[in-house]
């Protein structure tokens, strides 16, 4: 059923033209980022990959974990879990906006590897700590999610806002999809919690790796403050200085704009 909606729909949009244009055969494109948003992009797309990569586990394989492993059979306890990795994502989001886009990536990042940490232990087969798992993957989530996608809006040009946003939401579906198909690869010869065990290490170790690009990339964004290096500013010209010394009506110069001409009314020595 949904498939034939998504037929219908997709036929009725392909005929849509716009007015006074003449309809263009749709092409895939490369996505191209420019030189100098590579480094903000790829710290960027490296936190929101491993931002879905955990909340994909949680959505993917997490419920199978704790139906096999944990013997829970209410379905209720298995969507909550799940759920509220979505729920405190959404409720950490808003505070991007307050902390901005780096802080919150990199506070994210911190939950984020807690909660992969956790999971490399237990391999989600405890329910109390794999709820405690859940809550800080979502915090994670929301924070280094939104964060990363704040930071590339904020950056791209106007004209290339679609392109790179779309190149950066490519790197978080792969990050929601790539994992939770190797962990189901990897069960084909190990057990499902050694394979979440395996992927959730493995991304924790790239976390640290992600904060250091992000700190590196700030480092470098920052403007430098004018020092030794810096140039000289020549000298002021006298129509210049008289004009921006000429008292309004009704007011008296300044020592200092009384004093001006004499710098250039002095002879000579």
């Amino acid at each position: 059923m949904h498939l034939a909606l998504l037929a219908v729909g997709w036929r009725r949009v392909s005929a849509v033209t716009a007015r006074g244009s003449r309809p263009v055969a749709w092409r895939p494109t490369r996505p191209r980022i420019p030189a100098g948003l590579r480094r903000l992009f790829g710290a960027a797309a490296a936190t929101g990959f491993l931002a879905w990569t955990t909340a994909g586990l949680f959505l993917a394989v997490i419920p199978a974990v704790l139906s096999r492993h944990a013997g829970i059979d209410n379905l209720a306890v298995i969507g909550g879990i799940v759920g509220a990795v979505l729920a405190f994502s959404v409720l950490s989001q808003p505070l991007v906006a307050r902390c901005g886009a780096r802080p919150a990536q990199l506070v994210g990042l911190g939950a984020l590897l807690l909660s992969l940490g956790v999971l490399a232990l237990t391999g989600g087969g405890s329910l109390p700590v794999t709820l405690l798992a859940a809550v800080a993957a979502g915090l994670g989530h929301g924070l280094a999610y939104g964060g990363s996608s704040t930071a590339v809006d904020m950056a791209a040009p106007d004209e290339q806002r679609a392109t790179i946003s779309s190149a950066l939401y490519l790197a978080f579906y792969l990050g929601a999809g790539v994992p939770a198909v190797a962990v189901g690869i990897v069960t084909l010869w190990y057990p499902l919690t050694a394979a979440i065990s395996w992927l959730s290490a493995l991304a924790a170790a790239l976390v640290p790796l992600a904060g250091a690009a992000l700190v590196f990339t700030d480092r470098s964004s920052r403007p430098r403050t004018p020092g030794h290096g810096s140039r000289r500013v020549g000298p002021v010209s006298r129509d210049r200085v008289r004009a921006m010394t000429v008292p309004t009506e009704g007011t008296r110069p300044s020592i200092a704009a009384e004093a001006a001409p004499a710098a250039w009314d002095r002879p000579p020595r």
